[in-house]
């Protein structure tokens, strides 16, 4: 009947209780139908977002500014000359006590 395809096409839980209640002849067919286009909609929809995530990777390739990342070398000398900058590097204090406040 016509109503039990318009059900069926809602969802594969709606092709499963269509199948349940059809036929036994009638009920592998409809499982398979339900599960092929199942399938066939994932395979689109994950070529859809596929190429969404590309768009937007490229897009970020093109339009996101670049960050320098120093290497080690250049880290050690900013620390060298923002200390013959300042005078002299600040004495060490230690490590910091690791202290919970008390409850009041």
């Amino acid at each position: 009947p016509a109503a039990a395809v318009d059900v069926a096409r809602e969802s594969v839980t709606a092709a499963a209780a269509v199948a349940a209640q059809a036929p036994a002849i009638a009920q592998q067919p409809i499982l398979e139908a339900a599960s092929r286009a199942f399938l066939d909609g994932m395979h689109a929809g994950s070529w859809v977002a596929a190429g969404a995530a590309r768009v937007g990777a490229v897009f970020a390739f093109m339009f996101l500014p670049a960050r320098h990342v120093p290497a080690v070398d250049d880290q050690e000398a900013m620390a060298e000359a923002g200390a013959t900058e300042a005078g002299a590097a600040e004495p060490d204090a230690g490590p910091v006590p690791d202290v919970a406040p008390e409850p009041a």
